[in-house]
């Protein structure tokens, strides 16, 4: 298959004299690498067609300007005009649900939407046994770091998924929720309300991960085709998340210490690396 960029697409596809099928694809996005192999076999069979390829990593501008919404896509070019772009990853909810890679990745968004929920639960007790110095307007202050850092991570997240893939972008979070745990054990031994603020920091930006990595993944592995109806269904996972705050009070209500819900959240992203390296193995086997 002929490697396009922005410099020669002109020439290898738009003036081209036989019909150009081009793949839009990503080193880190799974799908893509299950199509490679199939597009490279397809070649000779279809000697009327050329085949192209074109990273949109490396280019961009070539996305943009073909409004490459989800990869992987293919483009089809006659004549200089673009005559088709099938989504190569077009999947209805009921084949989503039928999908290992649908459930693994469900169980990592049940996995680490608890544990931000369960450290977002205790987070005024915290800060309060750290310090019962703290006003309630403090403490208020503190807990709402969280939510800020939720917020400006959001954009983080969304600009490293397309930067460097979903299998990085899962373990980032399952990693932020690991140092946050170790973080605030070290706040309650040391009874320090700055590292409290550091390990909410930390918190915040692990929680934030978790909702355009959802959007992103969707798009991704099952197409835009049924997106309205895919991520929904995703989502869906906080309803079982939203657990992890009873199980993290249970937990306190039974041992007297926030330790319990540190360890936790370090269980609960342990299975988020388990659930990620599973998807990862998925997609080589695919490939």
């Amino acid at each position: 298959m002929t490697i396009v960029t922005l410099d020669n697409f002109e020439k290898e596809v738009m003036q081209a004299e036989t019909p150009v099928v081009v793949d839009f694809w990503a080193s880190w996005c799974g799908p893509c690498m299950m199509l490679a192999p199939v597009m490279e076999a397809l070649e000779p069979e279809v000697p009327g067609v050329k085949f192209c390829k074109v990273n949109v990593d490396d280019e961009r501008d070539l996305a943009m300007e073909f409004q490459i919404e989800s990869i992987p896509t293919l483009l089809c070019v006659k004549g200089g005009k673009t005559v088709s772009r099938p989504a190569a990853a077009d999947v209805t909810p009921g084949q989503m649900l039928k999908k290992t890679t649908f459930w693994l990745y469900y169980v990592w968004a049940i996995a680490v939407s608890a544990a931000g929920l369960a450290l977002i639960s205790q987070a005024s007790g915290v800060v309060w046994e750290a310090s019962a110095d703290q006003t309630a307007a403090s403490v208020a202050t503190i807990v709402g770091l969280i939510s800020i850092c939720n917020a400006v991570g959001r954009v983080l997240f969304g600009g490293m998924y397309d930067k460097y893939g979903r299998s990085l972008s899962m373990q980032l979070v399952n990693g932020l929720f690991i140092l946050t745990s170790a973080v605030l054990l070290l706040a309650m031994s040391r009874g320090s309300v700055a590292v409290v603020i550091l390990g909410f920091v930390l918190g915040g930006l692990a929680y934030s991960g978790v909702t355009p990595t959802n959007s992103a993944f969707c798009r991704a592995y099952f197409g835009p085709g049924h997106y309205p109806v895919n991520f929904p269904l995703i989502n869906t996972n906080l309803i079982f998340a939203s657990f992890g705050s009873t199980v993290s009070g249970a937990l306190y209500d039974a041992g007297g210490s926030y330790n319990s819900t540190f360890f936790l959240i370090i269980g609960l992203a342990a299975v988020g690396i388990v659930c990620s390296l599973a998807i990862s193995a998925i997609d080589k086997k695919g490939n």
